[in-house]
C-alpha cells in the first residue's frame, strides 16, 4: 500500500507541475518534464486546448513524431475546429515527409477560415502552395494548358502509360476546396488521389469558377487533349452531376473514349430547370444539347431513377445521344456517387470497367447504406406511406454499421422526429425515444430534442 501510496503522489505532482508550466508557457519544461515517459501518462490528463499544443510541440521539440500525431489526433476529436491544433498536426506531418496528409491538414484549415471568416490567412495559403509544388514535382505533374479561368493537369500514375482518366469537377468541387480564386490552380482534381494510387494516368480539368463548362467549346477541348488521348490504348472521361455532363459532352466526336457518369445533368439546360436554386445568377446555355448528336461510344451511367430531374435528363438527353450506354438505375442512390462512396464500391466497379468493359453483377449491398434508408425513408413519407417510412427508419437505426454509423443514425432520427412532429404523433415519437435513448450513438448527440418537439413535449 506504501508503493502505491508514493507512486499515486509521483503521478499526481508530475500532472500537476506539466498544468502550471502550461500556464507559464514553458515549453522547455514540459519537454524535460515529459522526456522518457510513457505516452498515455500526460496526454490521459488534457483537457485544455492549450495542454493538448504544449504537449503535442514538446513530442515534436522531441522529435516523437508518432506520439504527436496521436495525441493531436484526440485532440482534434475533441476540439474540432481548433485551429492551433491542426496547425501543429501539419508541421508534424511536414516533418515526418507525409505531403499528402500535410495537404489534407492546411486545405481543412483554409475551408475552417473560409467558413468563419470568409478569407484565408496568408500564411497558410502560402504553406499550402508550397506543400502541392512538392507534390507535382514527386508526381511529374505538367499542366499542358492554362489561361485565367481554366487548367488541364497531366498526372503520371503508372509506367506502362496504358489506361487515361479525363476527370471534370461538378459544382462541389469549388465550393468543398475553398481555397480562394487566386489559388484555384492548385485544386486537386476530381477522384485525382483515387486513379493515381490505381496506377491510371490522370488529365484534370480544373475551374476557377463553375460555369458549368460554358467557356470551353467542344472543338478547343479537342484540340487541347487530343495529342494527349492519341497517346493511350484506353480512355475514360469521369465525372458526376455537372462533371458527369461534361464527362459526356466533351467526348462526342472521340470514338475511343468511354464516359463513366454518375447522375449526369447540368442546371442551366432547359430540361433540368427543376434543379435550379432560387435567388442564384445562372449563365446561358450556350452548348449544343447532347440530345442532337449521335454517338456510337460506349458509356457507363449510373443514376437515381426516383430522382426526378436526374432521371428526366437522363431519359430524354443522355439515352438519345449515346444509342450503346450501358444505363444502371439504382433506386434511392440520391444525387452523385455519394452512396457507392459510402460503401466503399468504386473501386472494385471502376476497376471492372477499366479491365472488363462491364458492370459487374450485385456490385453494391444497399442495406448498409445510409443514404439509401435516408432516401428512402423520405420518399416514403413525400408519398404518404408513413408507416412503411417508420419501419424503413427503424431497421436502418438498428443495422447501420461502420466508422460513421453514429452520425448517419442520427441524421435519419432527426428526419423521422421532424416528420413525427409534423403530424403531430407525440406518442409514437416518445415510443421511438424510449427505444434508442441509452443506445450509445443518441447519448453522444446533444441535439436530441429536433425543431417542433421540444423537451416538454415528452
Amino acid at each position: 500500500m506504501g508503493n502505491k501510496a508514493i507512486t499515486s503522489n509521483i503521478l499526481y505532482n508530475n500532472v500537476s507541475n506539466f498544468k502550471k508550466l502550461v500556464v507559464k508557457r514553458d515549453i522547455d519544461g514540459v519537454c524535460s518534464l515529459v522526456k522518457g515517459s510513457h505516452f498515455g501518462f500526460f496526454s490521459s490528463h488534457c483537457i485544455k486546448v492549450r495542454e493538448f499544443q504544449y504537449l503535442s510541440a514538446a513530442y515534436l521539440k522531441l522529435e516523437l513524431y508518432e506520439d504527436c500525431l496521436s495525441l493531436l489526433d484526440i485532440g482534434c476529436r475533441r476540439y474540432p475546429s481548433s485551429i492551433p491544433l491542426m496547425n501543429l498536426k501539419a508541421i508534424c506531418h511536414s516533418r515526418n515527409k507525409d505531403i499528402d496528409s500535410e495537404i489534407y491538414v492546411l486545405e481543412r484549415i483554409c475551408r475552417l477560415q473560409r467558413q468563419y471568416s470568409s478569407k484565408v490567412d496568408e500564411k497558410y495559403a502560402v504553406r499550402l502552395e508550397r506543400a502541392r509544388k512538392k507534390i507535382f514535382q514527386k508526381e511529374k505533374r505538367e499542366t499542358i494548358y492554362f489561361n485565367d479561368d481554366n487548367c488541364l493537369r497531366y498526372m503520371l500514375g503508372s509506367k506502362d502509360g496504358r489506361v487515361l482518366f479525363v476527370t471534370f469537377w461538378g459544382s462541389r468541387g469549388e465550393s468543398e476546396d475553398k481555397l480562394g480564386d487566386d489559388l484555384f490552380y492548385l485544386r486537386a482534381g476530381y477522384a485525382e488521389k483515387f486513379l493515381l494510387q490505381n496506377g491510371w494516368d490522370v488529365l484534370s480539368v480544373i475551374k476557377r469558377k463553375y460555369n458549368f463548362y460554358q467557356d470551353i467549346s467542344l472543338s478547343e477541348f479537342k484540340r487541347v487533349v487530343l495529342p494527349i488521348l492519341s497517346r493511350y490504348e484506353k480512355v475514360f472521361m469521369y465525372g458526376g452531376s455537372g462533371g458527369g455532363y461534361a464527362a459526356l459532352y466533351y467526348s462526342i466526336g472521340l470514338s475511343s473514349v468511354v464516359p463513366i457518369v454518375f447522375s449526369p445533368r447540368v442546371s442551366i439546360d432547359p430540361i433540368a430547370q427543376n434543379s435550379r436554386k432560387q435567388n442564384v445568377e445562372y449563365p446561358e446555355f450556350i452548348h449544343k444539347p447532347i440530345s442532337d448528336h449521335r454517338v456510337l461510344n460506349k458509356a457507363f451511367v449510373f443514376y437515381d431513377p426516383k430522382h426526378k430531374v436526374d432521371r428526366g435528363y437522363v431519359e430524354n438527353r443522355v439515352i438519345k445521344c449515346f444509342i450503346n450506354a450501358v444505363v444502371t438505375a439504382v433506386p434511392f442512390s440520391g444525387h452523385g456517387a455519394f452512396m457507392f462512396g459510402e460503401l466503399g464500391v468504386v473501386k472494385h466497379l471502376v476497376k471492372s470497367i477499366v479491365s472488363e468493359n462491364s458492370v459487374p453483377v450485385n456490385f453494391y449491398n444497399r442495406k448498409q447504406s445510409k443514404i439509401y434508408h435516408y432516401n428512402l425513408a423520405s420518399h416514403l413519407f413525400e408519398s404518404g406511406k408513413f408507416f412503411s417510412a417508420l419501419k424503413v427508419s427503424l431497421r436502418a437505426l438498428r443495422i447501420l454499421e461502420g466508422k460513421n454509423a453514429r452520425r448517419d443514425k442520427i441524421d435519419i432520427y432527426n428526419l423521422v422526429m421532424k416528420k413525427l412532429s409534423k403530424k403531430k404523433l407525440y406518442s409514437c415519437a416518445l415510443d421511438l425515444h424510449l427505444e434508442f435513448k441509452n443506445e450509445a450513438w443518441f447519448l453522444s448527440d446533444k441535439n436530441k430534442y429536433p425543431r417542433g418537439l421540444s423537451k416538454n413535449k415528452y
